[in-house]
Order: C-alpha cells, then structure tokens, then sequence
C-alpha cells in the first residue's frame, strides 16, 4: 500500500512557511528581484493583457526569455496581476521545498535538514526569490537526481532512459546554457557501463538514442519557438553574444572571479573521489565536474556580465555534495540531535546575514515612473525604456525596450545600420526612460546613441524619463 510521505509534506510547509517568514522579517520582498526578472513579468503581461506572445510590448516579438519559465509565469499572471513579483516569489519557494522533498527522498532526513538551511542563506535564497528561471532550474536539476539512482537500480529500462532524456531537455530549456551539463549529464548514463567489444557498443549507442530522443521531444519546440519569434535558434542574448561576441581582454581574471564555479567544480571532484566506484553518486559528481568545467570556461571567456542566476548549476553541486557527506558520516539515531544544533545555530547565523546585507528599495521608484509616464504620455504615443522592465511592467501605456535583451534580432540591425531613429519613430516613441539601475543597451555601440540626453522631464536618483528629441 502507497504511504503518504508525511515527512516530505512537512519538509515542503517547512521550507515556503520559512522562506517567506524570512522575506516579510528580512525587508521589502521586491528588494531581492533580479533586474531581469521584469523582463520575464513584462513579457507574460503582455501576452495576456495584449495576447500576444513572446512580446515586451505587444507589437515586437523576442526571445529575451527562457520559454519555460516564461510559460509559468503567464499561467499565473491571471493570479496575480500586477503582483506578480509577487507569485513569483510563491513559486520559487514551492520549487525549492519541491527540491527539498526530492533530496529527503534520496539522501534521507539529516541530509535534507542540512540542505534546507543552506536554502535559507542569503546565496540559497538568491535562487527562490530573483524572479528568474533559477528556482526552476534547481528543481529539474533535483529531479535529475532521482534518474541517476533510478538508472543505477534499472540500467536497461529504455522507458526510464528516455524519461532522463526529457528531463536533460527540460533543463536545458530552462536555462540554454545549462545544456553544457544536459550533454555531460546525457554521455555518464549512456556509457555508464560501457564495454569495448562490438555488443557493448550497440547497447550503449542504443541508449544513447533514447536519451537523445527523449531530449529532443523538449529541445527541438524550444528551438522552433526562438526561430519563429526571434529569427534565431537561441535567445536573443545568445545571438549577441554570437554576433558580437565579448571575448574578456584578461580572461584568465575572470575566470578566477567565477568563485562559485570554481567551488563547483572542487565539491564535484572530491565527491567523485569519495564515492564508490560504481556507485550512482560518482556518476553523478562527473556529469556535474565535466558540465561546470565547461560552463566555467564559457561564461569566464564570453559572458561579460554573470548575475547571480548564472550559479545555480554550481549550488547545486554544493548541496549535493553536502547531502552525500552528510548521509554516509551522521548516522540515524544522532538525527534529532544534529536537528537541535541545526536550528539552535542556524537559525541566529542566517538571520545576522540577511541582516547585514544593505538593500535598496528600488521598486518604488519604477512604479512612480511608470504612475507618471500613464498621466504624461497620450494620443497613441510610446515610450522606450533603457532599463530591463521595471517601469514597462508597472505601466498602462506601451514601453518598448531598447536593451537588446528583450527585442529581436531586427531592432540590433537597426541600431547598428544607424537606423534608430527610423524605429523609433515607426513605432511613435516620444519619450525615453533611463536610469542607474538596469542593464542599459547590450548592442554594441548602442549606449552611446543615448548618451548626450538633456533636460529630463522626470528626474529621479534611479529612473529618469527624456522626450526622445532631447537625446537624438
């Protein structure tokens, strides 16, 4: 008979009913939002209120956004309305105690125990609450889990083999980057037990393919849905980075300063080295060394910007690691005491770091903006904002983006065939929103088309807002 896990639904309503005491003790939950994420909250506005997808202003389509998320976030739109800053929130905390529940599945109480703590740390907490795909991520990841111990138990089983591959796919589509480690992840388990004579290698090429298949039923829609609304197989900060690629001018710096990957990868290797030699955990510790190794070694090459979003594969790692140490040194009966001297000094810990952490209220100053674009703009005129969404989402009157990050592969030409003003003016914009915070425009060359704007109309420490004749 099916036992309902009692533990692993406490586990869940500890971890959201922690999360969000954390969130309303700690300061203004908005205050921990990525930047980005109101590209995201943006763009699934508009494809309810305008119902038009994959669009930031509802006339242009992009492909600023990982189509996964992206489709949870306009399914709860509908919810949330405006407050969905907010549900985002909600969601992350539902997928990080999903995570929680599947660690307690696979390592035990204790493991899972120590594993929640490290969710509640400011570095864990910057996952379930930026308001990007991060959460998301850490859950399939998590459920990545379950494939290497179900594999090691069912090696022949082609039904599971091709589910692993569809949960390679979903984490690639998640985040596209991660597919790094999708292809590392996908090559442990179709030559997990590979024999060099002829058999072996038709069964590990036939499990190869179902691994493959079962990627490919998630990644072949997700790169149809960046060709027809981006004119690009991958989103369209991948074809920036592809037409303009920003190769680091001391990259061996950078690299250095990417210290949770490197963390990542040290976690990876000791685990690999610590575990048994046909144990599923060391097939899982090189996947993970292997797919870091390379995500490292791009981002620290060719992503001039890494947020904080860019470290969940790393995290990931970490907590694993955790989880298997913890599992095979604390034996079961010391669980309720290690509980004890988790949460005696745990709790005072996380709360001195979030505590010490300096936050800006940068929400409100983008609502006023907004408050005042809707009185100001009229007769079917436009804006254009310089920022990623913070003042378009919070608007009623049309904003376009003029980042690069949430536009199509048309408007970088236009910018820079020194065709802007022609676009600007296609589309009625009039007025120009930029500021301190944000990422600015990502095309090369465009910042400094909008560098000499004077005499602002709405002039505030963080959000300005230009008639367009002013700047070019």
């Amino acid at each position: 008979m099916y036992r309902v896990p009692f533990l692993g639904i406490a586990t869940a309503v500890f971890g959201v009913t922690a999360f969000f005491i954390l969130v309303l003790v700690m300061g203004h939950p908005y205050r921990y939002l990525a930047p980005d994420s109101f590209i995201y909250f943006t763009v699934a506005r508009t494809a309810i209120d305008d119902g038009v997808l994959f669009s930031y202003s509802g006339v242009d389509h992009t492909t600023g956004v990982h189509p996964l998320y992206y489709g949870l976030l306009v399914i709860l739109f509908p919810i949330f309305g405006v407050s969905l800053p907010a549900g985002s929130l909600l969601l992350g905390a539902v997928l990080l105690s999903g995570a929680l529940v599947i660690f307690w599945r696979v390592f035990g109480t204790a493991p899972a125990l120590f594993v929640g703590i490290l969710f509640l740390t400011p570095w864990g907490m910057s996952f379930s609450n930026n308001g990007v795909e991060s959460a998301l991520l850490i859950f399939l990841l998590s459920i990545l889990l379950l494939a290497f111990r179900v594999l090691d138990m069912h090696r022949e089983l082609s039904r599971r083999l091709c589910t692993a591959g569809v949960v390679l796919g979903l984490i690639s589509a998640a985040r596209l980057d991660t597919i790094f480690f999708a292809i590392s992840a996908g090559v442990v388990f179709a030559f997990q037990s590979l024999s060099l004579n002829l058999n072996g290698i038709r069964t590990s090429a036939a499990r190869a393919a179902l691994i493959i298949a079962g990627a490919a039923a998630i990644l072949v829609p997700s790169v149809a849905l960046y060709w027809v609304y981006g004119d690009s197989p991958v989103p369209i900060s991948g074809a920036l980075k592809s037409s303009f690629p920003v190769v680091q001018d001391d990259w061996a710096v950078t690299l250095l300063s990417l210290k949770t990957f490197i963390l990542g990868i040290l976690v990876s290797i000791v685990g690999y080295a610590a575990s048994k030699v046909h144990a599923w955990e060391r097939r899982l510790f090189l996947a993970l060394t292997i797919g870091l190794a390379l995500l490292w070694l791009y981002n620290g090459l060719f992503v001039s910007n890494i947020g904080v979003w860019y470290s969940a594969l790393p995290f990931f790692a970490v907590i694993v690691f955790v989880a298997h140490l913890i599992s095979k040194f604390i034996p079961s009966h010391a669980i309720p005491v290690v509980g004890l001297l988790a949460v005696l000094f745990g709790a005072p810990f996380i709360t001195h770091l979030h505590l010490s952490i300096e936050r800006e209220d940068w929400i409100t100053p983008h609502q006023a903006a907004a408050a005042f674009l809707d009185g100001t703009i009229h007769n079917g005129a436009a804006a254009a904002e310089l920022k990623d969404g913070e003042v378009a989402f919070f608007a009623s009157t049309p904003v376009y983006s003029l980042t690069g990050l949430a536009n199509n592969v048309a408007y970088v030409h236009a910018v820079q065939e020194g065709r802007l003003s022609e676009y600007l003016s296609e589309r009625g914009i009039q007025y120009i929103v930029g500021g301190s915070y944000g990422s600015g425009v990502q095309v090369p060359g465009g910042e400094a088309l909008f560098s000499s704007c004077t005499n602002p109309l709405y002039a505030e420490p963080l959000v300005q807002i230009y008639r367009v004749k002013d700047c070019l």
